[in-house]
């Protein structure tokens, strides 16, 4: 059957085994060092196609993910252009169209995935690279939502997720104290607001 996520093997499979991925199902996986990276493959309504990834610490739990361990869209590297502009669109009966849009996602690939994962090749390369992705996107986000005429709370959602489990595993196994200080922080902070708030309603 010729469809988005089996031609993607059949294009894909060799590179990413001879950079040192095994493929389960969906998910590409290696382990380098102490970090575990991965992408998996998405399909919405047979029309949109979307890749996620992620760079995890070898420390941290990751078996509550189960094979859903990707965290960040591969389209997030460039500014939408449009609301729907989050997934790449294909025509599920058309071989051309699966083809070219494949093609696409090649670039993405090339110029964004492989060269994050191969500077990501330990917890504190990785930490440094997760937080310029994590300013990159949220910039990202701000630009469009200010593009549509959209307004953007900085004081809602931040630049950095401090309440992330990954950053903080990161930042513990890359000595960076003082940020794996402020996520525990927030978070315990966080726990205590949820205690109260459940003793308020008792």
């Amino acid at each position: 059957m010729y469809n988005i996520k089996s031609r993607f093997k059949v294009k894909f499979d060799e590179q990413f085994k001879q950079l040192g991925f095994i493929r389960k199902q969906n998910l590409y996986i290696r382990v380098v060092d102490d970090v575990l990276q991965n992408f998996n493959l998405h399909t919405r309504n047979n029309h949109y196609f979307n890749i996620e990834f992620a760079v995890l610490p070898l420390c941290m739990d990751i078996s509550k993910f189960g094979y859903d361990i990707s965290r960040y869209n591969l389209k997030n590297f460039e500014l939408f252009r449009s609301l729907s502009d989050v997934d790449w669109k294909y025509d599920s009966l058309s071989i051309s169209s699966i083809d070219e849009c494949l093609d696409n996602i090649s670039i993405f690939i090339d110029t964004y995935l492989i060269p994050f994962f191969q500077s990501s090749t330990n917890c504190e390369k990785a930490l440094s690279n997760v937080l310029k992705i994590e300013n990159l996107f949220y910039e990202n986000r701000v630009k469009f939502m200010l593009s549509i005429g959209g307004k953007y709370d900085d004081s809602y959602v931040s630049n950095l997720n401090y309440f992330d489990s990954v950053i903080y595993f990161l930042a513990l196994k890359a000595k960076q104290y003082p940020l794996a200080l402020q996520c525990r922080k927030k978070q315990f902070n966080s726990q205590i607001d949820r205690i109260s708030c459940a003793d308020e309603i008792r």
